[in-house]
């Protein structure tokens, strides 16, 4: 919920660029949030091959970082780590205008 948060008018990432898409083809980022199970180790690598380059890798919260207490960590170069559980829309936001470059 606090991804989505982002997208309200209190936050409006879309006036700093930042916008969500339906299909990794078109994407510059990849937000990986939550425990890692066995079945999306796969899912996760494919839609980052299917990215095209330069690519971000966003960890998005305790558990995607480390694992939590019941995973384990996300096998890919992190780009960004947006601790928290969960993290607060702003710090999300804020990690994500850093990254692109954008002023605040």
């Amino acid at each position: 919920m606090e991804l989505k948060l982002i997208s309200s008018p209190q936050y409006d990432m879309t006036r700093f660029g930042i916008f969500f898409t339906n299909t990794p083809r078109h994407a510059d980022a990849i937000v990986v949030m939550g425990t890692l199970t066995e079945q999306m180790k796969e899912v996760i690598k494919e839609a980052y091959d299917a990215m095209p380059e330069p690519k971000l890798v966003v960890l998005l919260g305790t558990c995607a970082i480390s694992g939590g207490i019941i995973g384990e960590a996300v096998p890919l170069e992190a780009t960004v780590l947006i601790p928290g559980c969960p993290p607060n829309p702003y710090t999300i936001l804020d990690a994500l205008i850093e990254v692109k470059g954008g002023e605040k």
